[in-house]
């Protein structure tokens, strides 16, 4: 057993060095630079994304720093207002597929004569019990009517 194992190395390691011997070196340094050369250039589209996000980003800097504070805070108070509408109507059309993959269930359980008791679905959620402060209750700019 042993020496069976003994040849079948040394078949494989004389099959290893056929092949390095057969394979094309040349070939191998002109695939390795071609992978050298994609990766380069995916490496300086990153830089030009990186440098374009940057000159925005000191645009945006430049652009709030010629504002005065309390439009600043104006449209800082609105976005946030609208980010929260936002939540919420999408925790709302949450909510209501919930209850309506809820039902479905529950039919599918009958229909199928299942002794299931499924937990009732989450309370109804309205956005518009939280109190905050809506964008024409905000503080007005100074350009602004």
């Amino acid at each position: 057993m042993n020496i069976l194992r003994r040849l079948g190395d040394l078949l494989r390691a004389d099959l290893h060095g056929l092949l390095d011997s057969i394979e094309d070196k040349e070939l191998l340094l002109e695939n390795c630079l071609k992978q050298m050369r994609s990766s380069l250039d995916r490496e300086a589209q990153e830089l030009e994304r990186l440098a374009r996000n940057l000159s925005r980003v000191r645009n945006e800097a430049d652009r709030l720093r010629t504002m005065d504070a309390p439009e600043l805070l104006r449209r800082t108070q609105l976005e946030n207002h609208e980010a929260l509408r936002a939540l919420c109507e999408h925790r709302q059309h949450l909510m209501q597929r919930h209850i309506q993959d809820y039902e479905r269930l529950q039919m599918l359980c009958r229909e199928r004569g299942y002794a299931v008791r499924l937990a009732p679905p989450l309370p109804e959620f309205s956005p518009f019990a939280w109190d905050f402060t809506s964008p024409r209750d905000l503080p007005k700019s100074q350009g602004e009517n």
